[in-house]
């Protein structure tokens, strides 16, 4: 997947955890397991016309690359915390806030206040306006620090998509390559080279496509004749090959 897309889904509040039914934890073994078993069960090839289940897949794909990518990873965590911290900060300031509302429209059903009632309120208000503007800075500070590690792992990013420029050249190519069939009939007529690599590029990016000659078989206990395309697709990475099994 090229490093804009990677970076765009890392920012989603998609929880890809949840997707593959993991912990947050979760290692790299676990989290490839996990993408595999999910995958298999919403694969196109098993789910013929059920466009939720091919939707299920491309999310599978997409969560399977942004938690197997160290800085993309690093992202998405960074902005899951954040979002759940920012839920926390606004229950607890909406109990306290609605706690002193309470207690002022109490006083004010009671009817004349003391000085006392009056200092009290006093004292509410300004703590009211106190606890909006911590809840503003500290908002504030946690959009720098956000936005401090995203630059960050942009700029490793960067810096590691440098050196894996020429990965084809130290991948052989087998590693990097998938074998699609399809049957030669209806809309498989007009499957090509193009066709094939705008399919598959959703997967990451396509080095090259070799159609293949097509194969005739015959369906096992008839007589009846069916015509196979064939082809391999060669991925720039072993993992959007590996994504696209």
């Amino acid at each position: 997947m090229p490093s804009d897309d990677l970076e765009s889904h890392a920012r989603s509040t998609q929880d890809y955890y949840a997707l593959l039914e993991i912990a947050e934890g979760a290692t790299e073994s676990e989290i490839r397991k996990a993408y595999r078993r999910t995958a298999l069960k919403y694969h196109p090839d098993k789910n013929a016309g059920n466009a939720a289940a091919v939707d299920k897949f491309h999310l599978l794909s997409v969560a399977n690359d942004v938690l197997s990518d160290p800085h993309a990873k690093a992202i998405y965590d960074s902005g899951r915390q954040a979002r759940r911290e920012k839920e926390l900060r606004e229950q607890a300031y909406g109990d306290e806030r609605r706690r002193m509302k309470e207690d002022l429209e109490r006083k004010e059903r009671g009817g004349k206040r003391t000085r006392e009632e009056d200092e009290e309120y006093e004292k509410q208000q300004a703590e009211l306006r106190r606890l909006q503007a911590d809840g503003a800075r500290r908002r504030y500070e946690r959009q720098e620090k956000l936005r401090k590690e995203q630059e960050d792992a942009l700029k490793a990013e960067e810096a590691e998509q440098m050196e894996l420029d020429d990965e084809p050249a130290d991948v052989p190519e087998m590693e990097r390559a998938v074998k699609v069939k399809w049957e030669r009939d209806g809309e498989g007529q007009n499957i090509d080279k193009d066709s094939l690599a705008k399919m598959f590029e959703r997967f990451g990016k396509v080095d090259m496509v070799v159609v293949l000659k097509d194969k005739t078989k015959t369906k096992k206990g008839t007589d009846t004749k069916r015509v196979l395309g064939t082809a391999t697709v060669v991925f720039v990475s072993m993992a959007s090959a590996h994504a696209a099994v």
